[in-house]
């Protein structure tokens, strides 16, 4: 029993001996009649003695309180409940959420984190996708080695439906190679442009050399310098151990004298130009520049206004390759240049082309190659020049001219930007000025002095 029961039942039997000791010692009062309604009678109290009695002695029960053993209960093994940390209030801020692509080993799905807290929840879940197969090459074919390709998937890199792809065999082309036979200089060969395998090797004379089946010398040459590239960036990376172009013996090519202008004929195309129209000053700047620069026609389409320094009488010229070089502009160039800014800021040039000297009236931005060579064919044309005149013809004459005129071969090098003096020898052999008394000075022949009659 549990210690307040046993204090219970103590109280209970205390309260039971009480309640008897009172009954048994205590006395009864006199009760009174009901009022009758009548006056009371007065009588005398009789003179009692008074009894005497004595208390009962009543010894009060003594009870052993009930021996009750303690029941010992284990207490019950409860699991530790595991939870975490919850941050009270947090009013989630999870912001843009990471979008993960399902693939075919598993589920897609957009997963938001809230900025306080660190939370997670995953929405758009989506399953998981079938395998995206392509086909790729494990093996590639060669001419002699065969090749395999397979279906792989984009995701996992599995592999199936593999296939074996044949050989591809040599692709030959005919080609000029150096001939094993001390009596030939040159050969005719069939030759792989993948592997370089050479068969059916043909002799050649020295004149069938620049002319094989109708390509020219510079023609094959261009061929040859295209095949010595590829199979050297071939024997570089160990694709091939010996480089079959090596005793390729490129044709002769023979020197070609560009078409020059004279002064006078420069002159005139100048004063040919239409100075009625828009765009006449403008064509005629260009012109000027182009034989006062001696520039190229994509150098002159590029050059920008931050490029002209006219204060100084230089510009700044980017050529192939991104080159830049300085070029000294003559006086009467700079005048045309000043004379055709003022018809310039008329134009409202789109964004982008405020920086291009010349620009097109009509198109509001840069011209092109193809426009400045129309109208110098028309300007020729109209002149009467019969030669096969371009843009680039200005540039030669340029050369030229500054050739005749003295100036050291290195400092036209120079102005034109050539990487080579070989390029540059060839205005040498324009000169014709200095040829003439050259010959007429040094010949035997044409002394003056020597002959006398």
């Amino acid at each position: 029993m549990k210690k307040f029961e046993v204090r219970s039942l103590l109280a209970l039997l205390l309260a039971l001996v009480m309640v008897f000791a009172m009954a048994s010692c205590g006395s009864t009062d006199d009760t009174l009649p009901p009022d009758s309604g009548t006056d009371p009678v007065e009588t005398e109290p009789t003179e009692t003695d008074p009894v005497e009695t004595e208390p009962a002695e009543t010894e009060p029960a003594e009870t052993e309180p009930a021996e009750t053993e303690p029941v010992e209960t284990e207490p019950a093994e409860t699991e530790p409940v595991v939870t975490e940390p919850v941050v009270v209030g947090c009013e989630h801020d999870y912001g843009a959420g990471k979008k993960v692509n399902a693939t075919c080993q598993s589920e897609g799905y957009t997963e938001y984190t809230c900025k306080k807290c660190g939370e997670t929840k995953k929405e758009n879940v989506v399953g998981k996708v079938d395998h995206l197969y392509t086909t790729v090459t494990l093996v590639a074919a060669t001419c002699t080695v065969d090749g395999e390709t397979a279906q792989r998937c984009s995701f996992c890199g599995n592999t199936i439906n593999n296939e074996i792809v044949p050989a591809l065999g040599c692709d030959y082309v005919k080609t000029v190679i150096e001939s094993a036979s001390p009596t030939h200089h040159t050969a005719e060969a069939m030759a792989c442009v993948r592997c370089g395998n050479v068969d059916s090797v043909k002799p050649l004379d020295e004149h069938e050399f620049k002319y094989v089946e109708g390509i020219h010398a510079r023609s094959q040459a261009r061929i040859l310098s295209s095949l010595r590239s590829f199979y050297g960036f071939l024997k570089l990376d160990g694709f091939i151990a010996d480089d079959p172009t090596e005793l390729l013996k490129s044709p002769k090519i023979g020197m070609h004298l560009p078409d020059v202008l004279t002064v006078q004929e420069i002159d005139d195309i100048i004063n040919e130009i239409d100075l009625s129209k828009n765009e006449g000053q403008r064509n005629r700047a260009m012109i000027e520049v182009l034989y006062s620069c001696g520039l190229r026609v994509s150098e002159l389409c590029s050059l920008r206004m931050s490029d002209l320094y006219l204060a100084e009488q230089f510009i700044r010229v980017t050529g192939k390759g991104d080159k830049q070089r300085l070029v000294p502009i003559s006086g009467r160039a700079i005048a045309e240049l000043e004379a055709y800014f003022c018809d310039r800021n008329r134009i409202a040039i789109k964004p982008g082309y405020e920086d291009f000297v010349f620009i097109s009236e009509r198109l509001k931005k840069s011209l092109s190659r193809i426009m400045v060579f129309h109208f110098i064919k028309q300007l020729v044309a109209s002149v009467g020049i019969k030669k096969n005149v371009s843009p680039h013809t200005f540039r030669h004459s340029f050369a030229t001219h500054l050739l005749e005129g003295g100036a050291n071969l290195r400092v036209i090098q120079a102005m034109l930007g050539h990487e080579s003096i070989a390029t540059t020898e060839i205005y040498a052999h324009i000169d014709r000025t200095r040829l003439r008394e050259e010959i007429i000075g040094h010949h035997p022949r044409n002394r003056r002095n020597c002959i006398k009659k």
